[in-house]
């Protein structure tokens, strides 16, 4: 195979600049020897290479939130919002997938929320060992099993033998 120098390329694509040109090769030579992208990196390429669109970021902020990175997640759902409120024209369909995704992005602020909720029950109501079991859920679903373990402990305290006290007991990884 011979290889051609950059000035004999040049008129197969005369209106690309030569950097351009080289830039190219360098990207397909790139994509030859590296690994297949992953789902989450062919997602960053596409918000990459449309950074206007705000499907991409959508669609980048659901993955993020899949993998656990809330901080990625939730900067792409408001780029995503930002840039469809920007532009004229409306998207189809995507008013629904920005429901489905926000809950998901922001289920934690749901769940504090919904702890905080609880909170202000359990001071109207003391002595409920569900309200508690409930708090420790969602402390557990936080990540926070320092609070969790002491929600279960107070629902523990009012009803020992309860089989759903149990049952969460071993979820927490009490060691009932």
């Amino acid at each position: 195979m011979e290889i051609k120098t950059l000035n004999q390329l040049s008129f197969i694509l005369p209106p690309v600049k030569k950097v351009g040109l080289v830039g190219l090769i360098f990207f397909i030579w790139l994509l030859n020897i590296l690994s297949p992208l992953t789902t989450f990196e062919r997602a960053k390429l596409v918000v990459l290479l449309r950074p206007r669109d705000p499907n991409a970021h959508l669609r980048l902020s659901e993955l993020a939130a899949e993998a656990l990175d809330t901080s990625l997640a939730r900067r792409e759902f408001d780029r995503a919002i930002t840039l469809l409120n920007s532009s004229q024209p409306s998207i189809r369909g995507i008013s629904s997938r920005f429901e489905e995704v926000g809950t998901f992005v922001f289920a934690e602020r749901t769940i504090t929320q919904e702890i905080d909720n609880l909170k202000k029950v359990v001071n109207r109501y003391p002595g409920s060992r569900d309200l508690y079991l409930r708090m420790a859920i969602q402390s557990y679903r936080l990540s926070d099993l320092q609070l969790a373990s002491s929600y279960w402990r107070l629902a523990r305290e009012l009803d020992p033998n309860h089989p759903e006290v149990l049952e969460i007991g071993v979820l927490l990884g009490m060691g009932i």
